[in-house]
């Protein structure tokens, strides 16, 4: 019998749907933070569709990208990083949020990216990928099903 940890659940096709979804997930992973969308449409982001304050006043950027692709591109992670840059106040860290599936070869990008990053004193980037954020918003019902009634 399957178990809701054994499930699959479809990714969003709505990037709006997405964005809430990463809010989500934030709140869960984050329950002391403050958790909120930065900007509006149409509006330049500098690479940060939500941003997290912790109780130190520091703050993480987060990008959501909405992929139909199985991967995410390096060079697509590397422009959103680079803009991210400009985000004020400075980030400590950074995540690109995606629906796209985990994948080794991203996974090594990312961190050789982290290693130049590192050598110019730039905050890391990580990545979030579907099964990452599906599997935290498993562990609480209520968030789960608003989502997937």
């Amino acid at each position: 019998m399957p178990t809701l940890h054994s499930m699959d659940f479809p990714q969003p096709t709505d990037w709006q749907e997405f964005e809430r979804m990463t809010k989500s997930y934030c709140n869960l992973k984050w329950p002391d933070h403050l958790v909120n969308p930065y900007g509006r449409n149409g509006q330049s982001q500098n690479g940060v569709d939500l941003y997290v304050k912790n109780r130190d006043g520091a703050y993480i950027g987060i990008q959501c990208k909405l992929s139909l692709a199985p991967t995410l591109p390096i060079k697509t992670i590397e422009k959103e990083a680079e803009k991210a840059i400009r985000f004020q106040p400075t980030l400590i860290h950074y995540y690109i949020a995606t629906t796209a599936k985990r994948n080794a070869r991203t996974q090594e990008q990312v961190n050789l990216l982290n290693q130049q990053r590192a050598a110019n004193g730039l905050f890391n980037v990580d990545i979030l990928f579907w099964e990452d954020i599906i599997e935290l918003l498993k562990s609480n019902r209520n968030v789960l099903t608003s989502f997937y009634p």
